[in-house]
C-alpha cells in the first residue's frame, strides 16, 4: 500500500510538474530539457572552461524520476543573445564532462579489480600458512590472526568484485548514455498533463 502511494507520487510528478522538463519514452528513450536562459553557463573561476555544476546536478536529479534509460535526447534552451559558437561550446563541454567521468570510473574499476585479485591471492596465502602453523603451534595466537586476516581479505575482495561492481557498472552506463545523448534546441513536446491524484 505504501509503495503504491510512493509510486503514484512519482508518476503524478512526471505527468504534471515534471512534464515541462522531461518526457519518458516507452522504450526508455527519454527526453530532458535544459533551460539555460536564466543561469550562468560556466563555473566561477573557470574562464569558460567548465560548465556550471548545477547543470549536471539538475540532469542527475531529473533523470532519477525515469524508470529506465536506453537513450537520452537533450533539448537545450539558450538565451537569444548566446551565439551559435557559444552554444556548441556548451554542448562540447557537457559531452567532455561525461567522457571524463566514464574514463575516470573505468580506470578506478580496473584498479579495484586488480586490488581484489591481490586480496584473494594474499588471503589464500594467509589461509595456506594458517593450517601448518596451527598444527605446529597449537597454542599460538598468531595462527588465529593469520586465519582472520585471510578471511577478511577474501571477504573484502568479494565485496569489491560483487557489491561495488554493480553500482559502478550502473554509473558507467549512465555516463555513457549522457555522452551519447542526442542534442537539439527545441522544447519538449509535452502531452496534456494528467489530472493530479
Amino acid at each position: 500500500m505504501q509503495n503504491n502511494a510512493l509510486e503514484k507520487a512519482v508518476v503524478n510528478y512526471r505527468s504534471t510538474f515534471g512534464s515541462v522538463a522531461m518526457k519518458e519514452g516507452r522504450q526508455g528513450d527519454d527526453e530532458i530539457l535544459i533551460d539555460l536562459r536564466g543561469v550562468p553557463l560556466y563555473r566561477e573561476c573557470s574562464s569558460g572552461a567548465l560548465l556550471n555544476p548545477e547543470i549536471y546536478d539538475y540532469v542527475q536529479e531529473l533523470s532519477s524520476f525515469f524508470s529506465k534509460h536506453n537513450h537520452f535526447t537533450i533539448h537545450w534552451l539558450f538565451a537569444d543573445d548566446i551565439s551559435p559558437e557559444e552554444r556548441e561550446k556548451v554542448k562540447k563541454i557537457f559531452r567532455a564532462h561525461y567522457a571524463n567521468q566514464h574514463r575516470s570510473l573505468a580506470r578506478r574499476l580496473q584498479k579495484e579489480v586488480f586490488l581484489a585479485l591481490l586480496f584473494i591471492f594474499v588471503g589464500f596465502l594467509f589461509l595456506g600458512f594458517h593450517l601448518p602453523f596451527i598444527q605446529a603451534n597449537g597454542d599460538s595466537i598468531y595462527g588465529e590472526i593469520l586465519d582472520i586476516f585471510g578471511w577478511v581479505l577474501i571477504w573484502e575482495a568479494g565485496s569489491i568484485l560483487f557489491v561495488n561492481s554493480l553500482d559502478n557498472q550502473s554509473e558507467l552506463r549512465w555516463d555513457f548514455l549522457l555522452f551519447n545523448a542526442d542534442f537539439d534546441e527545441k522544447a519538449i513536446a509535452v502531452d496534456p498533463p494528467s489530472p493530479a491524484e
